[in-house]
C-alpha cells in the first residue's frame, strides 16, 4: 500500500542500500551537505564550513579507506535525487 509518505520512506532507504555502514552512511551524508552549504557561503562562514568538510574527510577516511572511490557519488544521488 501507497500512502502520502512512501517517497520519504524511500528517500531514506536508499542511502541505506549503497552504504549498509551507519556511521560511514552519517559521514557521507553530512559532507555532502556541508559541501553543498560550502558552494554558497563566502567569507569565514566558507572557511569554517571548509574546515568542517576537511574534519568529515577525515572522518570518512578513517571509516572506510575507498569512501571517495565507492561512496560519495552514490550517496550523493540518492541525497540530491539525480546526477
Amino acid at each position: 500500500m501507497s500512502g502520502p509518505l512512501s517517497h520519504l520512506d524511500r528517500i531514506h532507504e536508499q542511502p541505506t542500500e549503497v552504504v549498509a555502514e551507519p556511521l560511514l552512511r552519517e559521514s557521507l551524508t553530512r559532507l555532502w551537505f556541508l559541501n553543498d552549504a560550502m558552494r554558497q557561503m563566502q567569507g569565514e562562514a566558507h572557511i569554517h564550513v571548509r574546515h568542517l568538510v576537511v574534519m568529515e574527510q577525515v572522518l570518512c577516511q578513517r571509516l572506510c579507506a575507498q569512501w571517495q572511490s565507492a561512496s560519495v557519488r552514490p550517496v550523493a544521488v540518492c541525497l540530491c535525487g539525480g546526477g
